[in-house]
């Protein structure tokens, strides 16, 4: 499939992102965005205008705020974000958009605050 690589940028010039769209004009391919100050806030793939594949997102610090997978534009598959400081926030797994098993969540501390099983 031929794609064409297309730019976004903020309005005074600096980029905001990158991504390619397919023959219908839909974003298919790896892509990148950015903030402002050229950190990188979100890197993944997009299928059909979808999110695919494992994506990243950080914040503008540069910390990580979020990573997982997604299948047919769902969250599928293991999940994590972060607090802001760095530390887990919380992780679990993801069946076709809903929460499922078991799913932890942290203190900014990184101590285990909770547990719960999603059905």
């Amino acid at each position: 499939m031929d794609s064409k690589e297309q730019k976004e940028y903020f309005k005074d010039g600096t980029l905001s992102g990158t991504y390619h769209v397919d023959h219908e004009g839909k974003k298919h391919g790896a892509c990148e965005f950015f903030y402002k100050n050229g950190t990188l806030k979100a890197k993944g793939q997009f299928k059909s205008d979808e999110f695919a594949g494992e994506w990243y997102w950080n914040r503008e610090n540069g910390q990580p705020l979020q990573q997982g997978v997604f299948v047919e534009g769902k969250q599928h598959g293991p999940w994590r974000r972060y607090h802001d400081n760095g530390q887990l926030m919380d992780e679990g797994e993801w069946n076709m958009g809903k929460r499922t098993g078991e799913w932890k969540f942290y203190n900014k501390d990184g101590l285990l605050r909770k547990l719960q099983v999603f059905k």
